[in-house]
């Protein structure tokens, strides 16, 4: 066999694997789509979870947004170990603005259980601050929380 014939039959082997790899790879990221896009949603996990449907029928979802970011800024402000009086007085606003905006979501809604999850978190910051009774509504809202939940497939 001469040099130009082995250079020959070295690539055309290096192209068989490459073809190889790239079925196996088309393959993976077909059968990867079909799982992840199925066009049931009876058996599309992915979409279940992501679904927006959900959102789209909720009013309170705005709320509940609202009650979650500031609870975000009262954790954070729960970490200062010498509060001013203009940070206890802004604590303070943020804890009445907040528990009105979640109670308003479970007026709106009194059957979706993430407006009473949200209603519980806040009564768990609440009591973190040493709020008489804040811990037993915390409990008593995520009590409410459960029983409503649908019980899930996924």
């Amino acid at each position: 066999m001469q040099e130009g014939e082995q250079n020959y039959n070295n690539t055309k082997g290096l192209d068989k694997g490459f073809f190889i790899y790239l079925f196996i790879f088309v393959l993976i990221v077909i059968v990867a789509w079909v799982t992840v896009f199925d066009t049931t949603p009876e058996d599309n996990k992915f979409r279940q979870l992501f679904s927006t449907e959900e959102i789209e029928n909720d009013e309170a979802a705005e709320l509940r947004a609202h009650v979650r970011e500031n609870l975000l800024i009262m954790n954070k402000m729960l970490l200062i170990e010498s509060p001013t009086r203009l940070e206890q007085e802004e604590f303070l606003r943020l804890s009445t603005e907040t528990l009105a905006a979640a109670e308003e979501a479970v007026s709106i809604n009194p059957e979706n259980s993430k407006n009473w999850e949200v209603l519980s978190e806040l009564y768990i910051v609440l009591s973190m601050t040493g709020i008489e009774g804040a811990a037993e509504r915390a409990v008593s809202a995520r009590e409410k929380a459960e029983s409503l939940k649908v019980p899930s497939n996924i």
